[in-house]
């Protein structure tokens, strides 16, 4: 409803990691990202020490949402186990 009236402006990102990178620059003033996410690419380089400092989570939850997997399925392989 925000965006449609014009009042909360949205840009699409390639990635989370990237989102992250633009809060942290000023770009943007916020991104959507899930929590497990968010801690995941925190974690992943010791250069994300500064980001740990300076960006957190809301602890709002805005939406539960469904997690799909999909997976390639090799009929010439028997199964493990």
């Amino acid at each position: 409803m925000l965006i449609a009236k014009g009042v909360l402006a949205v840009q699409a990102a390639v990635s989370d990691e990237l989102n992250i990178k633009k809060v942290n620059a000023g770009r943007i003033d916020g991104a959507i990202i899930d929590v497990n996410v968010f801690h995941y690419l925190l974690g992943q380089q010791k250069q994300n020490t500064v980001l740990k400092e300076r960006l957190k989570i809301n602890k709002k939850l805005l939406a539960h949402k469904k997690l799909y997997m999909s997976m390639l399925i090799n009929i010439d392989t028997p199964p493990a186990g």
